[in-house]
């Protein structure tokens, strides 16, 4: 069994001496769901699921997509918990995951709550 190597890399050095991001975990998962909603093709399911759940097949008609390219998007918006799948037969429909659009809302809201100044310098 290998032993693991105790002396740092260049990159783990200069990793060490950096100052640590003050990203926190919900903040990355909140930005990483905002890059998915930017994305126009899966901005346009959202749009069309805010109707209510929809049938995969019907989703292809209304957005003119292959079925492929929008299991991609379904898939993807799905594993970052946007929306949900109900399987019936052999049909799938998907609708949004109304918590996690509150989250999001609550997320932009708290970015518009007057707060008092951080480290700043006077820079006058």
């Amino acid at each position: 069994m290998a032993r693991p190597c105790l002396v740092p890399s260049a990159a783990t050095a200069r990793s060490v001496t950096r100052a640590p991001a003050r990203k926190t975990a919900s903040a990355e998962d909140v930005a990483a769901k905002f890059r998915l909603i930017g994305d126009p093709t899966r901005l346009a399911i959202l749009d069309e699921l805010s109707r209510g759940e929809c049938c995969v097949c019907d989703l292809v008609d209304i957005l003119g997509v292959a079925q492929p390219l929008l299991s991609h998007h379904l898939r993807a918006l799905r594993d970052a918990g946007l929306v949900k799948d109900r399987k019936d037969g052999r049909w799938a429909y998907y609708s949004l995951v109304q918590k996690t659009f509150e989250q999001l809302q609550g997320a932009l809201r708290a970015l518009t709550v007057p707060k008092p100044p951080g480290r700043r310098r006077d820079c006058t």
